[in-house]
């Protein structure tokens, strides 16, 4: 890059003055501006795969817990289609019976 000199630079790509407002940014060094860029695009992309994993997890979770609260009521109205059959095997006479009676000799 060219010289830097009151406000002024020359390099063959400038008209010659450094645009107002521009103070010190004109003349940082290319290495630091590098180094400056570096860090900003470092610095956003593990903001943003935080951000993103956050998410995740989040969306997740989410299916998890919906999951479970279905396989709960399915396991329920399971659970209450056997109460009726478990019941009447139950209460039959020669299985209150034979339960009376004891174990078998064998």
């Amino acid at each position: 890059m060219g010289a830097v000199a009151q406000g002024r630079h020359r390099c063959g790509e400038c008209a010659g003055t450094v645009p107002a407002g521009w103070g010190r940014l004109a003349v940082l060094p290319r290495r630091a501006l590098v180094r400056a860029t570096v860090v900003a695009v470092g610095l956003l992309a593990v903001t943003s795969v935080a951000v993103a994993s956050s998410q995740v997890t989040a969306e997740v979770n989410r299916r998890v817990t919906a999951t479970a609260a279905l396989s709960g009521v399915f396991v329920g109205q399971q659970t209450t289609g056997l109460e009726a059959p478990v019941h009447s095997y139950a209460t039959r006479p020669t299985v209150v019976a034979d339960i009376t009676a004891g174990p078998a000799a064998g």
